[in-house]
């Protein structure tokens, strides 16, 4: 990534975990008092706000903002977490805590994955259709952005 070595551009995802280091105790009190249904809308904004940023990336972007976007994307992925798992748990009986756990992990693990795949596959069209890995990139947030523009539809 920008021609740094692995440890370097791991590095560089640094400010997303702080963020939500420091959010989620944070959100987790003020949701005790006020309730999630505030917390997980503004989580979920400054997180959209976050990866539009993103998506005005290009290779000139000056590092120190891409960090202080991911620590933005950060607190809000902490005002989202917190928020909602605390009020999953204060809703389940106190013998289906275990269950819901369970229940919880899973589909983290599913969403997780299938992001992922989802992901790969976004790529590896655009790849296919002859953008490099780092155009290609800005698709995977905005799939839809030039679809088609590389394909004929076929009866057009």
């Amino acid at each position: 990534m920008r021609g740094h070595e692995v440890l370097a551009a791991g590095m560089l995802l640094t400010p997303l975990g702080i963020g939500s280091f420091l959010a989620m105790p944070v959100a987790g009190r003020i949701s005790d008092l006020m309730g999630a249904r505030r917390l997980a809308p503004l989580g979920g904004l400054l997180v959209a706000l976050s990866a539009f940023t993103y998506t005005q990336a290009d290779a000139r972007t000056d590092e120190v903002l891409l960090g202080l976007v991911a620590f933005v994307t950060g607190v809000g992925l902490g005002l989202i977490g917190a928020p909602t798992m605390g009020a999953l748990y204060r809703t389940l009986p106190q013998d289906a805590v275990p269950q819901g756990t369970a229940a919880l992990y899973i589909i983290n693990q599913l969403g997780a994955s299938l992001g992922t795949a989802v992901v790969a596959l976004i790529l590896q069209d655009q790849t296919n259709a002859g953008r490099t890995q780092v155009a290609a990139f800005p698709q995977i947030l905005h799939p839809a952005r030039e679809a088609g523009n590389h394909r004929q539809v076929p009866g057009s």
